[in-house]
């Protein structure tokens, strides 16, 4: 897996993120913290992060910490903000993530479980983690809640990250209308084998994960979650 090293900084500071680096910008915020479209334009490929409780629902990132968003907050500003990836809201915003200290991210996580949500990536801050460690963690990434960066340090004017290069290039594009295979069983053909039982899962276009089980004895497939 390749990684990308990030630094973020708010519009104040800038002029302190070193010129070819990658940039992680705010999209809301006070004067001095959210960037202007100036900022935007020097650094095209920026990570955008909502740093209230989630008005930004085409922002890469929301920022879960004092002043800023909740864990609850997170919970509904990732459904509305996968629908924007998915509708191309803003063309080229990443599979949206959440930013935490690493004393919240339980907190998060258990928000994320309660409202049926996986595949949630994190950007942890863990200041003075080796940058070897965060590597490895990135690499791993671990199912439902994968740590896709983690904020190793702060340098003052700017905090330092490394980031999975494979979740910066997910980016929303032009929707192409894929029609779905059928499944092996009875509704491609009568005369077929028939399932005993069978589980569909899978995440729908509001976020969320669902379940359905099918009945072999009417044919119908029931929600369970």
């Amino acid at each position: 897996m390749s990684i990308t090293f990030v630094r973020d900084a708010t519009h104040l500071n800038i002029n302190s993120i070193p010129a070819g680096m990658l940039a992680a910008l705010y999209t809301t915020g006070s004067a001095d913290i959210k960037a202007t479209p100036a900022d935007f334009q020097r650094h095209p490929d920026a990570i955008h992060i909502c740093q209230d409780f989630g008005s930004d629902d085409t922002a890469d990132i929301l920022d879960v910490e004092d002043f800023a968003a909740t864990p609850n907050d997170a919970a509904l500003w990732v459904p509305r903000a996968r629908h924007s990836f998915i509708t191309n809201k803003r063309p080229g915003q990443r599979w949206p993530g959440i930013y935490a200290s690493l004393s919240r991210i339980t907190a998060v996580a258990n928000a994320m479980v309660n409202a049926n949500l996986g595949n949630v990536p994190l950007w942890i801050a863990n200041w003075g983690m080796l940058q070897a460690a965060a590597i490895d963690q990135i690499v791993r990434g671990m199912q439902p809640f994968p740590p896709i960066a983690f904020q190793i340090r702060n340098d003052v004017t700017t905090d330092f990250s490394v980031f999975s290069t494979e979740w910066l290039n997910k980016r929303s594009g032009a929707i192409v209308a894929i029609k779905p295979t059928i499944p092996p069983g009875p509704w491609n053909d009568a005369h077929a084998w028939d399932w005993k039982d069978a589980t569909l899962t899978g995440i729908g276009l509001d976020g969320r994960l669902h379940t359905f089980v099918y009945n072999p004895g009417t044919g119908l497939w029931t929600k369970v979650d």
